[in-house]
């Protein structure tokens, strides 16, 4: 029989907000970011290549936002410097004396310092290279590692692999992964994808085939759900008596994992590049939100990512609002819907209705409540400008009218969304209906059966 969290006992559902916030609290609230260590991130991939079962520890490199992370890619992965990197990442591997620091030391003021001063600016050239010259320096008297003889897939997968995982999985994800992933995934992964594959996807796949594919799965240990997965891990090994035979390395990356405070990673072989967490996040009740003084999403290095109640608007909404500079042109010229309603609820945010009306030059014809058949209601409005513009045109192909929007408020989130009407109609009602499908006869009433 399928069970849910909802068929566990209250005691037990009770303690799962506290996992939670050990995933994510400190996450949130900055706390994390301004304790992070370079060496814990350090630490955390040289321990995942340990259970990855690989022979050598690799250059650690670690950007602090996405836009860093991008030229840190395009100068690392360069063709040319790629290979001169391998070569100083195979000498680091090889030497466990430090007889031969001299001979990294002319190997990397030869072959990297001038590639990186002639590619990079000052900025990056400092923090590139002082990554770049501790790692490869600091752990020149280590150890090879000796292979680890374990398997974990099977045994894991079977174990935590229960009727619960879709429903636990579900819980948490929507708390963290899909929403941040999401978001990193917009910023990064679709501006990194195409480049990523076209120039090096059958060399990468080849890699991780011959270097990482017997392990391979412990580097989804290494990406911002990593946190989500080792909390519900820990949940139910602690809450329901779990046992398995990895329990020592599971319960030492659950420890570890938010100082690691690791968002993302490049793997290559030798090399890994990191995306840091965010340094802070600023949610409501519905989601990602941004306030007057703080973007909803901050990296270090003034790198911002603004949200309004979960939905993402554009920087320089923020910028020209604040600073004075939003004007009806920028509004009308927009065409993400999102974003539109993004404007509006700024406003009524900080200014109130009257603030939306002002913005808008424009004046309420009609206000409705709406009693739907579910218990929901809804409130929906209808404006015109005050102005006509002589290039608008009705659904009557009358030139010279006004601008109209019926106002709605999305049931989910809060959001308020203006839809351009038609100015020749005279209430919310007919508005309300006017914005349904074509196939929807217009004397049906406009009433629910669900909000959902």
């Amino acid at each position: 029989m399928k069970r849910t969290i909802k068929d566990f006992t209250p005691a037990i559902r009770s303690k799962i907000q506290e996992y939670k916030d050990h995933c994510v609290k400190d996450l949130y609230s900055g706390k994390e970011h301004q304790e992070w260590r370079r060496e814990n991130t350090v630490k955390y991939i040289e321990y995942i290549y340990q259970l990855a079962k690989q022979p050598y520890k690799p250059v650690v490199v670690v950007a602090k936002n996405p836009l860093q992370y991008r030229y840190f890619w395009n100068l690392l992965f360069n063709s040319e410097l790629k290979t001169k990197i391998e070569i100083l990442v195979r000498l680091k591997n090889s030497f466990a004396s430090f007889n031969f620091r001299s001979e990294l030391d002319s190997e990397l003021d030869s072959e990297l310092y001038s590639e990186l001063d002639s590619e990079l600016d000052s900025e990056l050239y400092s923090e590139l290279y002082s990554e770049l010259y501790s790692e490869l320096y600091s752990e020149l008297d280590s150890e090879l590692y000796s292979e680890l003889h374990s398997e974990l897939y099977s045994e894991l997968y079977s174990e935590l692999d229960s009727e619960l995982h879709s429903e636990l999985d579900s819980e948490l994800d929507s708390e963290l992964h899909s929403e941040l992933d999401s978001e990193l995934d917009s910023e990064l992964y679709s501006e990194l994808y195409s480049e990523l594959d076209s120039e090096l996807d059958s060399e990468l796949d080849s890699e991780l085939h011959s270097e990482l594919y017997c392990e391979y799965h412990w580097l989804f240990l290494t990406s911002e759900y990593a946190r989500v997965y080792l909390m519900w891990y820990k949940f139910i090994k602690d809450e329901f008596k779990l046992t398995t035979k990895k329990s020592e390395q599971l319960d030492w990356l659950y420890n570890n994992v938010n100082s690691g405070h690791i968002s993302k990673c490049y793997f290559t072989k030798g090399i890994v590049l990191v995306l840091q967490m965010p340094s802070k996040i600023m949610r409501n009740e519905v989601g990602f939100h941004s306030t007057s003084n703080e973007a909803a999403i901050q990296f270090e290095g003034n790198y911002n990512i603004n949200y309004i109640n979960g939905r993402k608007i554009s920087n320089w909404i923020f910028e020209k609002y604040f600073s004075g500079n939003l004007a009806f042109d920028d509004f009308n010229e927009l065409k993400n819907e999102d974003e539109r309603a993004g404007i509006i609820t700024l406003i009524k945010e900080n200014e109130g209705s009257e603030g939306v009306l002002k913005f808008l030059n424009a004046k309420l014809i009609d206000e409705r409540k709406i009693n739907h058949e579910n218990g929901y209601s809804e409130i929906i409005k209808f404006y015109k400008t005050n102005e006509k513009y002589p290039f608008l045109q009705d659904s009557k192909g009358n030139m010279n009218v006004e601008y109209a929007w019926t106002e709605f408020t999305c049931p989910s989130t809060g959001h308020v969304y203006l839809l351009d009407s038609c100015p020749t109609i005279t209430n919310s009602i007919e508005a309300a209906k006017f914005h349904r499908p074509n196939f929807v006869p217009h004397n049906v009433e406009y009433i629910w059966q669900s909000a959902n």
